[in-house]
């Protein structure tokens, strides 16, 4: 015979929290999962663009964790959107939630949706009153994982930079970027590198060789397919790594950390 083990009023009342705690979590990490998109009959409609399942797990009848499974990401939507469509919903929401000092700190001052470029392919309006709302509930959101929201913040600038540089075939072999380099030192520094670094990474490819390194220039086009490239990566090891820190809080007390590369979650990518 199994003897049901009855559980302590202290238990008890943190299982509830912590019920609580992963609801909210779960219902504002969406904003990072979700777009809108056109369906069939040309009705606008939210999506997930992350193919997820939530795992619940029980014990003694009584909800003991939840883990997120995410299986795969649609990179290309970062990058590049269809008529009447939308990025990402934290970048709407994040543009209007920022205070003119953050966008400062940012380098986003002056951009809006009509002049960043990963943007405005797509749909641009924008109902900014509710977007700064949610944007307040999604920095709220990452306090109870322990993320700072500046840390997360920093990434999808950076993003949303990266997309406005824009580069042109120099004279010989070089790559030139198309009205000044500003932008380039944006991004540089909300990732903490240099701009030279920066535009190396971008602009050259290593080859291996024969075992030996060789690195050789990169045309314009190759040079925006890379920098494209690295957009989709940064989102993608965002999203990878607020998921690990909310399958974390299975410890009520663990509720302090910052966002590192370091992640144990994988997300298979659509690209």
């Amino acid at each position: 015979m199994v003897r049901r083990k009855e559980l302590t009023g202290v238990e008890v009342r943190k299982l509830r929290v912590l019920r609580e705690s992963r609801i909210s979590v779960h219902q504002k990490v969406k904003d990072i999962r979700k777009t809108e998109t056109v369906t069939e009959n040309a009705i606008k409609r939210g999506i997930e663009s992350v193919g997820h399942f939530i795992e619940v797990q029980v014990t003694d009848g009584a909800l003991y964790r939840t883990k997120i499974h995410c299986y795969f990401l649609d990179q290309t939507r970062v990058i590049r959107l269809l008529p009447n469509e939308k990025n990402y919903h934290i970048f709407y929401q994040m543009l209007a939630g920022l205070t003119q000092e953050e966008r400062a700190q940012l380098s986003l001052a002056g951009y809006s949706l009509h002049n960043l470029c990963y943007l405005n392919q797509g749909d641009i309006t924008q109902n900014e009153t509710e977007d700064a709302s949610r944007f307040e509930a999604w920095k709220t959101c990452l306090s109870v994982l322990g993320i700072p929201s500046m840390d997360v913040v920093r990434v999808l600038a950076a993003i949303l930079l990266l997309g406005n540089i824009q580069f042109g075939d120099g004279a010989g072999m070089e790559v030139d970027i198309k009205g000044g380099n500003a932008e380039m030192k944006a991004v540089a520094t909300l990732l903490g590198v240099s701009s030279v670094a920066l535009f190396r990474g971008l602009t050259t490819r290593t080859h291996n060789v024969r075992g030996q390194l060789v690195k050789s220039l990169c045309d314009a086009k190759l040079a925006t397919t890379t920098r494209d490239a690295l957009s989709k990566a940064l989102y993608c090891r965002t999203v990878a790594t607020i998921v690990r820190r909310a399958n974390s809080l299975k410890r009520l007390g663990s509720t302090s950390g910052t966002l590192s590369s370091d992640s144990n979650e994988s997300v298979h990518n659509q690209t």
